[in-house]
């Protein structure tokens, strides 16, 4: 679901731009831009994590700070700025499940 998701949001944002900037007018090319490299970035941590790495959750971590950055400075409300942080917080929590057979312990 992460790479499809991602995968379309690296799609889909670059023609969006001027919906996006219709709802958010603090929305700049720029902001475009680091979207949907965002989205790229995440497209490839979620195949890292599937290849068994563990800097795929590091970068999901990462891109997802971004995002959360990038939303809050063109006005997202608080909410949906935190829907980011969920998915972050639920892979994490997945990756825990199984206690000492959790996957943490099986990344590289």
């Amino acid at each position: 679901m992460m790479m499809v998701l991602n995968s379309l949001t690296a799609l889909v944002t670059p023609l969006m731009y001027h919906a996006i900037k219709a709802v958010y007018p603090n929305a700049s090319p720029l902001t475009t831009a680091i979207l949907t490299a965002a989205g790229i970035a995440n497209t490839i941590c979620a195949i890292a994590l599937f290849r068994w790495k563990r800097w795929g959750w590091f970068g999901f971590a990462v891109t997802s700070l971004i995002v959360l950055i990038v939303n809050v400075s063109i006005g997202v409300d608080f909410v949906h700025c935190l829907l980011g942080i969920v998915g972050v917080v639920v892979l994490y929590c997945l990756l825990e499940l199984g206690g000492n057979n959790s996957a943490w312990n099986r990344l590289r």
